[in-house]
């Protein structure tokens, strides 16, 4: 994923196929189910944030690089998508 902004526009089911094959090439086992991805490794931590969203369509993000702030006016629908890609980075 190559920007915060790209990644709060994937549908729902883009995002776990996303999520399923990023962590696919960085773990061997990996479950995934419509409801949840778990990938395991040799540590014993819990990374947890959700992927729901409560927006049939992404809403349009915009980024303002002078405050370094992202916003929406029909509202981020990111949920925890911030916490997913924080994870992942």
């Amino acid at each position: 994923m190559k920007s915060l902004e790209q990644f709060f526009k994937l549908k729902q089911s883009q995002l776990l196929q996303a999520m399923k094959q990023y962590l696919s090439m960085k773990y061997e086992k990996v479950i995934a189910t419509k409801d949840y991805i778990v990938a395991v490794g040799d540590i014993p931590v819990a990374l947890v944030a959700h992927m729901d969203t409560v927006f049939e369509v992404p809403s349009e993000i915009f980024y303002d690089d002078k405050r370094n702030v992202m916003w929406s006016p029909t509202g981020m629908g990111a949920d925890d998508r911030t916490g997913i890609f924080m994870i992942i980075q």
